[in-house]
């Protein structure tokens, strides 16, 4: 099927012939009355953006030969509850699962290596999601505003992973991130996610209802984004031994009101901070030092 082949058009159902091996890309781009989609086994290749925008799109089948699920493959088909995935599936592409809003389920196969950019953000009523042992990159966002999402594991394999904190920002039902003990780079301790060897802070599960978090000593960098979404802390402690803040920390946490320092106001101003790093988000916070306080506004106040 060539690429473009029924793009826009007002087909309801596709059931091709078992002499297809390949379905181009924007095959089925925005065919808005597409519900069913019947893929023969003969199919190998499906291509980029094929069914992106199939509003309606609510059964399709995948075949067992199939490698890769490409980019933006079923973006924004809203109406998706739950696929398949075939055993043999070394790639989830880009966006492949982008804003499926009541996608409900999936199985990632063990054969899977890759997952890639944004491949699930915003699939709000995906509740559970298993990563098999075989996953060894996650890309950027790839389970970003998964709301309902309470839990996710990271097996043993995951060594690369994008830009981390951002990969689970706004999950605001996660209450557990765990990993295998055997993990080279990444780690839980209390349900929240740390690399190389808990030396820096990635994720804190902002599921949970707890109003105060310390980070523990021995971290030295607060990646960006790695507060966002949690409505119900109020107070984090900080200790001396962090040199570096990341983007946008709080970002879209509204609730933050102090921040403890373990260290002098001058050792604040030492870390080395992101321009952003104190943005996105409405929160009035205090940092509180050894010797004083830094109020929003920069204003310093010794003891």
């Amino acid at each position: 099927i060539a690429d473009c082949a029924f793009q826009g058009t007002d087909i309801t159902t596709f059931s091709g012939a078992d002499t297809i091996t390949t379905i181009g890309k924007y095959a089925f781009y925005n065919c808005k009355q597409l519900s069913t989609v019947l893929i023969p086994d003969s199919v190998i290749e499906i291509g980029e953006h094929c069914f992106e925008y199939c509003e309606n799109l609510s059964v399709v089948n995948l075949p067992p030969n199939l490698k890769n699920i490409e980019s933006h493959t079923f973006a924004y088909c809203s109406s998706l509850q739950t696929i398949s995935l075939p055993e043999g599936i070394v790639e989830i592409g880009d966006a492949a699962f982008y804003l499926c809003m009541f996608l409900t389920s999936i199985n990632i196969p063990d054969t899977t290596q890759i997952i890639g950019k944004c491949a699930f953000t915003t699939c709000v009523s995906l509740t559970n999601i298993v990563i098999p042992n075989s996953v060894t990159e996650i890309g950027d966002a790839a389970f970003a505003v998964c709301h309902s999402l309470t839990s996710i594991y990271f097996p043993a394999s995951v060594i690369s992973y994008e830009t981390k904190s951002i990969s689970l920002i706004g999950n605001n039902k996660l209450t557990s991130i765990d990993v295998d003990p055997a993990n080279p780079v990444l780690s839980s301790i209390d349900g929240n996610l740390y690399a190389n060897n808990a030396t820096e802070f990635i994720n804190y599960a902002c599921g949970k209802t707890d109003s105060s978090f310390n980070i523990p000593n021995g971290v030295i960098k607060i990646l960006g984004f790695s507060f966002g979404g949690c409505a119900s802390l109020k107070v984090i402690s900080i200790p001396q031994s962090v040199n570096y803040i990341g983007s946008q920390i709080f970002y879209t946490s509204s609730n933050i009101e102090t921040l403890h320092y373990d260290g002098s106001i001058d050792e604040w101003n030492s870390i080395i901070k992101a321009d952003d790093w104190n943005t996105g988000t409405e929160s009035v916070f205090t940092i509180i030092c050894t010797d004083g306080t830094i109020a929003m506004d920069g204003t310093v106040t010794y003891n």
